[in-house]
């Protein structure tokens, strides 16, 4: 049985295609039908970590002392600020801003009732949140977290929060 991990390093590889001797004379669209097939849970099961990781992220976040976030952002990583809206790309950018963020002491608190979606390796929490830090400003917050499954991992590609009431 071909699985959906050897047809993704197939089409991973770009516009010049490999095609491994056990995938010869298959069609990819039938072959990653039977990858869905025998991995039913497979999308599930990413939901379920991605929603796992959401909830690690914020108690990181919270505790206001890893500007790491727990080796949960990707590399190419955009962090958008909350009261400013300036946008802080890549790792090195998103770090140095969390650490200035850490010492006005920020609390991220999501409703209970935000959305998760998965798109094949790519990942969505939307949502409302409340917000607090030492500067005041908005206090409940509409907000986006995209991730990308990376290795056995959800990674933060980009996160925006803007103030609800307006």
């Amino acid at each position: 049985m071909i699985t959906r991990r050897q047809v993704m390093k197939t089409l991973v590889l770009g516009s010049t295609v490999l095609v491994p001797d056990f995938m010869k004379g298959l069609d990819l669209a039938q072959a990653a039908s039977q990858s869905s097939e025998t991995h039913p849970a497979s999308s599930t099961a990413k939901k379920k970590k991605l929603k796992a990781t959401f909830v690690k992220v914020c108690t990181i976040f919270n505790a206001n002392q890893d500007k790491t976030i727990g080796g949960y952002l990707d590399q190419n990583v955009q962090v958008f600020s909350v009261r400013h809206h300036v946008l802080y790309d890549g790792v090195e950018q998103v770090e140095g801003y969390f650490d200035n963020e850490f010492k006005t002491h920020p609390q991220f608190t999501p409703a209970t009732n935000y959305k998760v979606t998965v798109s094949g390796l790519s990942g969505w929490i939307k949502g409302h949140a409340g917000w607090k830090d030492d500067h005041g400003g908005p206090e409940n917050l509409n907000f986006t977290f995209k991730f990308v499954y990376t290795g056995a991992k959800w990674l933060i590609l980009s996160l925006y929060a803007a103030d609800a009431s307006g």
